[in-house]
């Protein structure tokens, strides 16, 4: 939870806010260390990225102001320039980046800026859709107000478009359960929602994704701060899981299975598709075993921390993720994310004792 001297700092410094959570998996996050790195800074100066930083101590809480450019690459387009803010408190693995900027700057600048400064030890805060769900539920019981949600987008599944957008009457909201209901009947998982949080006396307009991006105005920041905890406490237990489950070499090698619900691989074109995803993977290479009917086994190793890790369908309904040698929980924590995002959401994350 963010110190009462931290939150005037942001309240004082920021406008309309876009937001995010990372966390780390081992211990908390340590951005001195990170912003230090010669390597690191030369690394992001090569990528486009010029920084300059400063810190303040708010009480328990630690705020990082960045003044962050980041070069286009083509010389046609302007290069994203604004301002940013970390704020790491003590004992927490987790910490929020919050900017005034446009999600633009969020989405293009800020976070690949901190994606690189910080890999592979920290990952963004994603949530399931399933989880995002619970988040806002139990966001509106922590304020006592109603939800109600004026737009929402859901992810198509397999071949169907990337991005469908579900949209309702202006003026005329509707509620989370209505939208839950439609993208299953459209067989999609709910991916980004325009939430109206109406309490007795007051109400707050909040965007929420399940990227773990947050948009809200200024005045709303302290009601914002619940959310990002109920976020932070949820990537906190996803850490868990993983840490728990990551390998060293001395250790016995536990599986990781993401269930489906459905015989999803009873087609051959979707263990096909789990391949062709599974092959763009950034940062990794890897090495086919077989693939096609009746399943699929490769290899895959992420090329900067080394982690590795074998990948086959179970059944028919399920995916099984076993570390190889060396596997972080980071690691771990990424891919998964990526398949639930560009390949199909997984209805449970369980693990193999």
């Amino acid at each position: 939870m963010l110190s009462t001297e931290a939150r005037l700092v942001l309240a004082s410094n920021l406008k309309k806010v876009q937001a995010t959570i990372f966390s780390q998996s081992d211990g908390q996050p340590d951005l001195d260390q990170y912003l230090a790195k010669e390597d690191k800074k030369k690394y992001l100066r090569s990528l486009g990225f010029n920084f300059g930083s400063a810190k303040q101590i708010c009480g328990t809480t630690t705020i990082y102001t960045i003044n962050l450019t980041k070069k286009p690459k083509q010389k046609s387009f302007e290069p994203k320039r604004g301002r940013f803010f970390i704020a790491v408190t003590e004992g927490d693995s987790f910490f929020y980046v919050l900017t005034d900027s446009n999600l633009v700057f969020l989405k293009h600048a800020v976070i690949p800026f901190i994606t690189y400064l910080t890999y592979p030890n920290i990952t963004r805060a994603t949530l399931t859709s399933l989880e995002l769900q619970n988040v806002i539920q139990n966001f509106s019981a922590t304020l006592n107000a109603g939800v109600f949600v004026n737009k929402s987008s859901g992810k198509g599944m397999f071949g169907k478009k990337p991005q469908t957008i579900i949209k309702f009457e202006k003026n005329n909201p509707v509620s989370l359960n209505s939208v839950y209901k439609q993208a299953v009947n459209q067989d999609l998982w709910v991916h980004w929602l325009s939430l109206l949080m109406r309490g007795k006396n007051d109400s707050m307009k909040v965007n929420i994704s399940r990227d773990g991006t947050i948009s809200f105005p200024k005045e709303s920041l302290g009601k914002a701060l619940i959310l990002f905890e109920i976020i932070g406490k949820i990537a906190e237990s996803q850490n868990v899981l993983l840490k728990d489950k990551e390998i060293k070499p001395e250790q016995e090698m536990k599986s990781i299975i993401l269930r489906y619900g459905e015989e999803i691989f009873s087609e051959k074109k979707h263990l096909l598709q789990l391949l062709d995803t599974i092959k763009k993977y950034k940062d990794s290479s890897y090495s086919i075993i077989h693939s096609g009917n009746p399943h699929i086994y490769m290899y895959l190793q992420d090329t900067v921390d080394k982690s590795s890790f074998s990948i086959r369908n179970l059944r028919q309904d399920s995916i099984l993720i076993t570390p190889q040698i060396r596997c972080g929980a980071s690691a771990l924590s990424r891919f998964i994310s990526y398949l639930n995002e560009d390949f199909r959401e997984a209805i449970e994350t369980n693990v193999c004792d």
